[in-house]
């Protein structure tokens, strides 16, 4: 394919206005047209030469015979050699997304390969709530107020992490089922929200109705009386509980503890709370730790350590030709499992009042990676094991942002696709005053310890399978189904 030469104009496909850029024809459609379009997604703002196009920036309006004037839709990289195109795909693509319900001009839609930048062209992404808003308002400065209903999509609910080009890029093995990503299944959305349900219920928690009593009454205690209280209260049908409830119990006396202990004294020093290392030591690793020694589920290395599972991936990577050289990965923390596998990775991305959006989402992509790895080194160590085992199979990692956090998991689907689920949110109480969001807090790793429990059988059945101790059919093993000769 012959590669063109294009220029690129922003134009108004209503009154055919030209701009200088994207962004005042964004402000052009709010002042005289009162339409609202979406700018850019972050990370896909820039347009890059391809096979298909070279882009030439053009000094005056003289447009050379061998350059074609395309025009270029200011919300995605798309653009067209005729204006009514290009009003058919804004008409189509982003009016709705946008929730600006009126039409700008009857035509046809031509989104086809001769007007569409095949190679860079916007996938259509749908809230799944349509909402009706009015378009954004500018004051007497010419500064920019967007006013919306109180009902908004189910993705509103946090900031994402993981920009729709991730997203996009990593489609064809991955599905991240979180509210970031637009264009999630109808399945995997009610998933979630069934989650989030879930969650504020406090059903993993409540699983264990003697653990959840104690914390409640624990949360009514005074803070000087607390640690008292913790050790010294005497737990109905003791002798009859499992042993899962005991550690659940235990946890929830050691953690509390330290946390009377962190809030006798107010004081606090300087910087501390913009301070990564501080809210991982003080804040972080308390739970983690705690949670790992009384459920006899998980030990960590911290601050730093390397993932093993990673570096051997990268070397498989480099020995088949698709990296040049081995790279490292290191965590705030690992988690190994009770035969030494690593089983969680956890990550704190800055401090409790840090507001640094860039590392949150480069440690979110971080996690992915390294849960992928952790999985792949799982088939790896059970390659004659079958698949249909491995698939219930988990990877879990932690992150905080400021002073929340989100327990995520990772699957391989039925579809051959790693499956990214961020599954849990809480915030970690770190006063007094805020003591009840220990609730959510135990929830958390209440279905952690659930999850981290059904995983050691998982585990024991994959070695079985891989070493002979249950029949695997050899078409059904990981080494068949996985590993391509």
């Amino acid at each position: 394919m012959e590669t063109s030469l294009v220029n690129l104009r922003y134009s108004c496909h209503i009154c055919n206005k030209i701009l200088a850029d994207a962004s005042g024809l964004k402000r052009h459609y709010i002042k005289l047209h009162q339409i609202f379009l979406p700018s850019r997604p972050e990370g896909g703002r820039s347009r890059v030469d391809t096979g298909q196009y070279t882009y030439i920036t053009q000094q005056n309006d003289t447009i050379h015979s061998s350059i074609q004037l395309h025009y270029a839709c200011l919300s995605c990289l798309a653009h067209y050699p005729n204006m009514e195109d290009l009003a058919a795909h804004i008409d189509a693509n982003h009016l709705a997304l946008a929730g600006t319900s009126r039409s700008t001009r009857t035509h046809s839609r031509a989104d086809d390969a001769h007007g569409q930048d095949t190679e860079q062209s916007c996938p259509k992404r749908s809230c799944h709530m349509s909402t009706d808003s009015p378009p954004p308002i500018l004051n007497s400065k010419n500064a920019l107020f967007k006013f919306t209903s109180p009902q908004q999509p189910y993705q509103a609910l946090e900031v994402s992490r993981i920009s729709a080009k991730i997203i996009d890029a990593l489609a064809p093995i991955v599905t991240i089922v979180s509210p970031c990503n637009s264009s999630l299944s109808s399945d995997h959305l009610l998933d979630l929200q069934k989650q989030k349900g879930s969650h504020a219920s406090l059903s993993s928690l409540k699983k264990f109705p003697e653990a959840f009593s104690f914390l409640v009454s624990a949360m009514n205690q005074p803070l000087g009386n607390l640690p008292a209280w913790l050790w010294g209260h005497p737990i109905d049908k003791g002798s009859a509980l499992s042993t899962m409830e005991k550690q659940l119990i235990q946890t929830m006396r050691f953690i509390l503890t330290d946390f009377a202990n962190s809030n006798t004294n107010e004081q606090m020093a300087p910087f501390s709370d913009v301070s990564e290392r501080t809210f991982l030591i003080s804040n972080v690793v308390p739970i983690f730790k705690t949670f790992g020694h009384q459920t006899n589920q998980l030990c960590f290395n911290w601050c730093e350590p390397q993932t093993m599972q990673q570096t051997r991936q990268s070397r498989v990577m480099v020995n088949i030709g698709q990296l040049d050289e081995t790279t490292l990965r290191f965590v705030d923390g690992l988690g190994f499992d009770r035969d030494n596998n690593e089983r969680l990775t956890l990550e704190v991305s800055g401090g409790r009042l840090s507001d640094d959006h860039l590392h949150a989402s480069d440690d979110t992509l971080k996690i992915i990676h390294i849960l992928m790895c952790i999985l792949k080194g799982d088939a790896r160590s059970h390659a004659n094991a079958s698949l249909a085992t491995y698939k219930l199979l988990k990877a879990f990692g932690v992150q905080t942002v400021q002073d929340t956090v989100i327990l995520s998991e990772m699957t391989l689907g039925d579809d051959y696709k790693y499956c990214f689920k961020e599954v849990l949110t809480a915030a970690i109480p770190v006063n007094d005053r805020i003591r009840s969001k220990w609730l959510p807090i135990f929830n958390l790793l209440a279905y952690l310890m659930v999850q981290l429990d059904d995983q050691v059988n998982i585990v024991q059945r994959l070695q079985g399978e891989h070493n002979g101790l249950h029949a695997v059919d050899q078409k059904d093993a990981l080494v068949s189904m996985l590993y391509q000769e």
